[in-house]
């Protein structure tokens, strides 16, 4: 499906989750929180720099704007017909830099913490390990790499899959492929969780969803990987 313009890419997301009484700008959010209160508890020493893979439009980005210790944001994504490179002004802390296939227009070792949320299934089953690679690269060591995905084992998320037309033809990753590439590939799994058990309209307890995170049964789940210092 092309998309030409961002509020033509956040209607379809709404006009998806709608159908799930969802919208876009909270599923987001609740993902959002999740990374930051993993990110938190980092406590990172220094201004950090973040790569977003997979960037889309930038709504990840609305969110991290006042979380201490983020520092420099870059965006990356294979389309930018919707807004261009950059966002001065509205996303003061932000870069977006367009990249194709499967090697990134960086340094090595060069960001702290990368996030991938909902990235993975629309990349070709062929190339997914490759991308991990070179994520890899570009990750200074003892970095974080944060991957948000689809659960395939939860009824409504496959529902809500088939009805996207932003996800038309692709294929879920289970929570286990992650584990074992990360570990072929030397990176060393921090935490794993499952999230977002509950309807946004459920705030109080949606802020409790985490100690449930060991539960297989959530729409989404998150995996946080390591770089090592050293190779072992």
């Amino acid at each position: 499906m092309t998309i030409t313009h961002q509020t033509e890419y956040e209607k379809v997301l709404n006009d998806t989750y709608r159908i799930i009484g969802e919208n876009s700008p909270d599923m987001i959010r609740r993902k959002a929180d999740e990374f930051i209160r993993h990110f938190k508890a980092q406590s990172f020493d220094r201004e950090v720099k973040l790569l977003d893979l997979g960037c889309g439009v930038g709504l990840l980005e609305k969110n991290l704007f006042s979380v201490d210790k983020i520092g420099a944001i870059f965006g990356v994504d294979i389309d930018f017909q919707s807004y261009g490179d950059q966002r001065p002004g509205t996303f003061p802390k932000c870069r977006y830099v367009q990249a194709s296939g499967c090697e990134l227009p960086f340094s090595d070792n060069v960001f702290d913490v990368v996030i991938a949320m909902c990235v993975f299934h629309h990349v070709p089953i062929e190339r997914r390990k490759q991308l991990i690679r070179e994520i890899k690269r570009v990750i200074k060591p003892g970095g974080l790499f944060f991957v948000f995905e689809h659960n395939p084992f939860n009824p409504i998320t496959r529902f809500f899959v088939r009805m996207s037309p932003i996800d038309k033809g692709v294929k879920l990753l289970r929570l286990g492929w992650f584990k074992s590439i990360f570990f072929s590939l030397g990176f060393h799994v921090v935490t794993t969780q499952y999230l977002i058990f509950f309807p946004s309209m459920m705030r109080s307890l949606c802020a409790q969803e985490y100690r449930l995170g060991f539960l297989p049964l959530g729409a989404q789940y998150l995996i946080i990987a390591k770089k090592m210092a050293k190779e072992t």
